[in-house]
């Protein structure tokens, strides 16, 4: 996204290397926190397994949060501004909420439907240093694939998750209420890109190959988590985040920053 912005290319690898940084501290702090229940159901993940010892994780957390801001910081400076550190941290912070509290009192999907957001603003403020009504409409549009996304994620983990006691989303709404809620909002943010791609570029070409390459991506992806096994809903979950991202990036091509 922040190369599609125009952003320069020290900016953008600055920008990838503080999202990833900051990802692989929430996806540590993550294990941490979930490291007795993952004890009992997925036994195979690196803390359970003895791989990774709780002190090396937390250093991971630690050292992934401090070089996030560090990059940052240094888009900051590069032109971008203090808003972008702002967006950076706020995002990192609803990361951590969610691995720490948020699931548990089954408001992850308010993490989710908050942070996705955040990832169009943080690119597209770090590449041009100013958020245009199509980065914010892109924003609003990213708060049901959020929600979407956090459905997805919940039902990999629900028989875990009620086995632990954990009072996740999808634990909450029941299994078959959360997979037809998440298949109706991906499908509602499949037809809002579409419908809003074409009457953002009326009157004028548009390349929508990518967008359909995207919708055919979130498509598959909920299929496969409603119709297949664990190892089919897994790939169904890691496909649905992979077309969420394309589908953001290919609708910001093709209507462009406006």
């Amino acid at each position: 996204m922040g190369a599609v912005a125009g952003g320069a290319p020290a900016v953008v690898l600055l920008l990838a290397l503080g999202m990833l940084a900051f990802q692989v501290s929430i996806g540590a702090t993550n294990d941490l926190a979930d490291r007795a229940a993952d004890g009992l159901s997925k036994p195979a993940k690196p803390i359970p397994a003895g791989l990774v010892s709780p002190a090396m994780a937390r250093g991971v957390a630690l050292g992934g949060g401090l070089l996030g801001l560090l990059a940052t910081l240094l888009v900051a400076m590069l032109g971008a501004g203090w808003p972008v550190v702002a967006v950076g941290l706020a995002g990192y912070g609803l990361g951590i909420a969610y691995d720490l509290r948020l699931k548990r009192a089954g408001l992850g999907w308010l993490a989710y439907a908050l942070a996705l957001p955040l990832l169009p603003a943080y690119a597209v403020l770090g590449a041009t240093g100013r958020l245009t009504p199509v980065v914010l409409l892109a924003m609003a549009a990213a708060v049901p694939a959020g929600i979407a996304l956090a459905l997805a994620n919940s039902l990999l983990d629900a028989t875990a998750d009620r086995r632990a006691g954990v009072g996740a989303v999808a634990v909450r709404l029941g299994e078959p209420a959360a997979r037809r809620l998440m298949a109706g909002t991906q499908a509602a943010v499949v037809a809002g890109a579409w419908a809003t791609a074409l009457w953002l570029t009326a009157g004028h070409q548009a390349d929508l190959r990518p967008l359909l390459l995207a919708s055919l991506a979130v498509g598959g992806g909920v299929a496969l988590q409603l119709g297949g096994g664990g190892a089919a809903r897994q790939r169904g979950w890691e496909l649905q985040v992979l077309g969420v991202a394309l589908l953001g990036v290919a609708w910001l091509v093709a209507v462009g920053l406006g």
